[in-house]
């Protein structure tokens, strides 16, 4: 079975005002100049999919200066033999097949809309559209800072977990909150006399106040701190549970790219909540409330969370070492696509079922999240473990860029034998002949947009 994508349409998304494009089953080719548009293109199917750009800090810059939002909507279905038919008329091809709507709006939360439904939060269509993708900015996972990495794993537990964007979300949620509560504290110069937190009961409380204003302002941060507690430890054992089992995959992987020079490559899950996965999840949350007792003053001077998922790093290590330390321009660019690559193979089915002892954390972290939403009819994808032989959609934003003619003839030919792909590039010209793919002249729909034609 596939994912697909038939038609998708942009309303001031990026550079696109409004453009309506039809794609095909198998390879699809957007090629056109530099700028002309072709990565906004596929973008658009990225945010479709996890809700969030690697391009972008923030949902808001997605939309054209001076609008109020954008809007992607586009015709998706899952198939049984990687045909798009059945839109307008689902058939027995079709799993599922749906129209999805995202609004993204400059203020607010972005919606989401299946079919004519009512509107709702992109929670409730998060991974129903499942899309790798690869590009330029991957070279930097292994070098850039853990901001890139964390975004790599909520990607991808996103595309794993049903529940798990609802999870990051209440996390980012209660996170701004407790910080909010820690610059009050901080702004009004609340220092504690004790050596307590709001993380326990019978703390101290900050000096120089009332006993009555003492107990609402420990209680107002025991509130946040316990909250944050159980949303931080949800979203690092999903993380946990995304390294480990793409690790032997992402080995693999490189060390077929890399051809036996420094080929040892592994992900090395670093989380700021340790505790999380290395006991049950009442001791751990314990340790880690007795980890924010010894660290509140500095939170309170800082008006930050010091500890959290929102710390947490992930190294890429070859032969031992930090690739960010030590690997080359070319290293760089192949454990990107090797990252990519095993998170596609993942999804698609192309590992055994998993036996370690992650997946019992996975488990655990499902049952921490208490607000996952329902989701639309025909779209749950109910637990880690990929369907076998079931596509997502791949993207390969100008993959052809550091490859010769050889290596284009076999990601081509790799990509021929998936269900839907996505390639950019700047020539047609680049991409090897007679491979049966379907292109599309993206300067064709700007000419259209600027009224040339």
């Amino acid at each position: 079975m596939s994912d697909v994508v038939s038609r998708l349409a942009l309303d001031r998304f990026r550079s696109w005002s409004r453009i309506v494009v039809d794609f095909e089953p198998g390879v699809n080719v957007l090629y056109g100049r530099n700028g002309i548009g072709k990565t906004n293109l596929v973008e658009a199917l990225e945010f479709l999919s996890v809700g969030s750009s690697p391009r972008a800090a923030a949902a808001k810059y997605l939309v054209q200066h001076g609008q109020t939002n954008a809007v992607i909507r586009a015709n998706a279905a899952e198939t049984r033999d990687g045909c798009a038919r059945g839109f307008a008329d689902p058939g027995a091809d079709s799993v599922w097949a749906h129209t999805l709507q995202v609004t993204i709006p400059v203020r607010g939360a972005v919606r989401s809309r299946v079919d004519s439904g009512p509107s709702k939060y992109f929670r409730d269509i998060a991974g129903m559209v499942r899309v790798v993708a690869f590009g330029p900015q991957d070279q930097q996972l292994a070098s850039g800072d853990p901001a890139g990495r964390r975004r790599f794993l909520d990607q991808s537990a996103t595309l794993m977990f049903p529940e798990y964007y609802a999870a990051l979300q209440r996390f980012r949620q209660i996170a701004r909150q407790r910080a909010a509560v820690l610059r009050g504290l901080g702004e009004a110069g609340l220092g504690f006399a004790g050596g307590s937190t709001g993380a326990s009961s019978g703390s101290a409380g900050p000096a120089g106040m009332e006993p009555a204003g003492r107990r609402m302002a420990m209680a107002e941060l025991e509130a946040w701190t316990s909250q944050f507690i159980d949303a931080g430890m949800a979203v690092t054992r999903m993380r946990a549970a995304v390294a480990d089992r793409f690790n032997g995959l992402f080995a693999r992987t490189y060390a077929g790219f890399a051809g036996g020079c420094r080929a040892d490559a592994r992900l090395e899950y670093r989380p700021s909540f340790a505790e999380a996965l290395e006991s049950g999840p009442a001791e751990a949350r314990q340790r880690i409330a007795q980890h924010f007792q010894r660290i509140y003053p500095g939170e309170v001077s800082r008006e930050t969370n010091l500890i959290g998922p929102q710390r947490d790093e992930m190294l890429v290590v070859l032969d031992g070492e930090p690739a960010r330390e030590f690997a080359s321009n070319g290293e760089l660019w192949t454990i990107g696509l090797a990252m990519r690559l095993a998170q596609f193979q993942y999804l698609s089915g192309n590992v055994p079922r998993e036996t370690t002892s992650m997946g019992a954390l996975a488990g655990t972290a499902g049952a921490l999240v208490s607000d996952a939403p329902a989701r639309p009819a025909g779209s749950a994808r109910n637990d880690a473990r990929p369907a076998e032989n079931n596509h997502p959609i791949l993207v390969l934003d100008d993959v052809f860029a550091q490859l010769d003619e050889s290596r284009r003839e076999r990601i081509l030919d790799f990509a021929g034998r998936q269900g839907q792909v996505f390639l950019t590039t700047a020539a047609k010209g680049d991409v090897p002949s007679g491979s049966g793919w379907h292109g599309i002249d993206v300067e064709k729909y700007a000419e259209r947009q600027h009224g040339v034609l």
